[in-house]
């Protein structure tokens, strides 16, 4: 389980993208939930060029991937709203993506 954000919205300049601070707040607080706040074990990475990734390692107790999850799925939903959003919907795109 995780997540991989990537690139910039376009939806106006660098550094005056709503929308690129609003995916990078979003996605930057689920990360922090998951380290810091359940303490769940995971590989991540970080590209200044607008790339981030965190993966859940999967061989920990139950209770924090459970708790990773929740985070998870809230940052699922709130994106795909976004994304829905006629006014910012040909800016964020969200895909699930089965890996193994």
């Amino acid at each position: 389980m995780g997540f991989t954000a990537k690139g910039h919205s376009g939806f106006s300049e660098y550094g005056t993208d709503i929308v690129c601070a609003a995916v990078s707040a979003l996605t930057q607080s689920c990360a922090k939930g998951i380290l810091n706040v359940v303490g769940a074990k995971a590989d991540y990475s970080f590209d200044p060029d607008g790339s981030f990734e965190i993966l859940l390692d999967d061989s920990q107790p139950f209770d924090k991937i459970s708790k990773s999850r929740v985070l998870l799925d809230t940052l699922y939903e709130t994106l795909t709203e976004l994304s829905q959003d006629e006014r910012y919907r040909k800016y964020v795109r969200v895909t699930l993506t089965e890996r193994r």
